[in-house]
């Protein structure tokens, strides 16, 4: 087991000198990470979401442009494109680059900007939360690591080793990285802010500007894709009534007015707008049998494939359950993706063939959950001995040796999703 205190050497052990990260260094570290995120993003993008997610999207991008009318009712995305191509003079840089001048160029250009916008935003944020975490032990290399753990969450993947000759990356898992949808790389920074917004100020009294805030991110995330808020709901819900049950008090105006009243609102809205276009039907491992099948595997491969998609939380679920079960933020991430699990094995799209509403809300759901256990575990596993070394323990060992195979399984989805993008999901 990992220690669980005390997770950094005593004041008197420690360089008087050191006073942790400069402002400046804190601001360098989130540069560079954002330029790393971009140029990582910018290939797999290109090659991978243009021939399919993001492409179909800038369609309906561009049929919006066009109509005026949207194609469903979340859209972030179509409407994030549309105001960037409107920002950029493409007529006069079609003068110094031809190819700009093309109708299919200018709505991939300007999609690409807004696919790697987002994900350098998700790396901003993800960033800006380790640096706090990891000061403490690690003092003025705090924006080093916090970056390095930036991006090996931004770039982890399920852990694949066992089916790379099988050539499948993605079927069967539960994957937190993805390069070809634009909705789901749209949420993933907003439904992270919302998360840490509502579990920062769930006890106590939040200003009503803050509670306005909450609000306009819980419509922001339904705008995005619905998904991780059918997720989230039911999970605060069971939290709310937990609290309430142990006489914990909630701030209820946060909760109710910031995030519930506006996601049921913003829920039924969609519900009634989507009429027609699919609905929702109990089909329990439907899904699942239809994906496994297609590989030729049995639908039980499914729980093997889930546990490599989790190892990493897993290990440190283990490693550091005592502390980590009274941590509400950890575990109501880890009961959002249950309750995302359950909605995904249990229901299905009918009328259509896309089932992408309920695999991404798990899969972003899982994301907060590494993110989640990266803040937990860093700082135990960074943190030096009582005579000031850092050693790495046996417990530790595990942790970054579980996080190491995510990482490893992510450059090679990306390395696939880059030269034979769609090939090997």
């Amino acid at each position: 087991m990992l220690m669980a205190a005390p997770v950094g050497p005593k004041p008197e052990q420690r360089d008087r000198s050191s006073a942790g990260p400069t402002d400046r260094a804190r601001s360098v570290g989130a540069v560079v990470v954002g330029a790393v995120v971009a140029l990582l993003n910018l290939p797999a993008v290109a090659s991978v979401g243009l021939r399919t997610d993001v492409g179909a999207h800038l369609r309906f991008a561009a049929a919006t442009s066009l109509t005026g009318k949207e194609w469903g009712p979340y859209s972030l995305f179509e409407q994030s494109t549309i105001i960037v191509r409107s920002l950029i003079p493409f007529d006069g840089l079609s003068r110094l680059f031809p190819a700009l001048g093309h109708r299919a160029t200018i709505w991939d250009v300007s999609g690409m900007i807004v696919m790697l916008g987002f994900a350098v935003i998700l790396s901003q944020v993800v960033y800006r939360r380790f640096v706090p975490t990891v000061a403490p032990v690690v003092d003025r290399a705090a924006p080093a690591v916090a970056g390095g753990l930036t991006v090996a969450a931004l770039v982890a993947a399920p852990v694949t080793v066992f089916t790379w000759s099988r050539h499948q990356l993605l079927d069967g898992y539960i994957s937190i990285t993805s390069y070809e949808n634009p909705s789901v790389n749209v949420l993933r920074p907003i439904a992270l802010i919302l998360f840490w917004v509502l579990m920062d100020r769930l006890f106590g009294r939040s200003r009503g500007t803050v509670v306005a805030m909450t609000a306009a991110l819980s419509l922001l995330a339904l705008h995005a894709k619905p998904s991780y808020t059918v997720c989230l709901l039911p999970a605060l819900i069971l939290l709310a009534a937990w609290e309430r049950w142990r006489g914990r008090r909630l701030d209820w105006r946060l909760w109710g007015l910031g995030f519930v009243l506006p996601s049921l609102v913003g829920l039924g809205y969609q519900a009634v707008v989507s009429r027609g276009q699919g609905s929702i039907g109990f089909a329990p491992f439907d899904i699942i049998r239809g994906v496994l099948e297609a590989r030729g595997m049995s639908p039980w491969v499914f729980v093997p494939l889930l546990m490599l998609s989790m190892l990493f939380p897993l290990t440190v679920a283990v490693m550091c359950w005592s502390d980590a079960r009274r941590t509400a933020s950890w575990t109501t991430a880890w009961i959002t993706f249950g309750i995302g699990i359950l909605l995904f094995c249990t229901f299905t799209v009918t009328e259509r063939r896309d089932y992408g509403d309920l695999i991404w809300g798990p899969q972003v759901a899982l994301f907060i959950v590494f993110v989640e256990s990266i803040v937990l575990v860093a700082p135990r596993v960074l943190a030096p001995g009582p005579d000031g070394r850092r050693r790495l323990t046996a417990g530790s060992a595990v942790v970054v040796a579980a996080l190491a195979l995510h990482v490893a399984s992510g450059a090679m989805l990306w390395y696939q999703e880059v030269v034979h993008p769609a090939a090997w999901w």
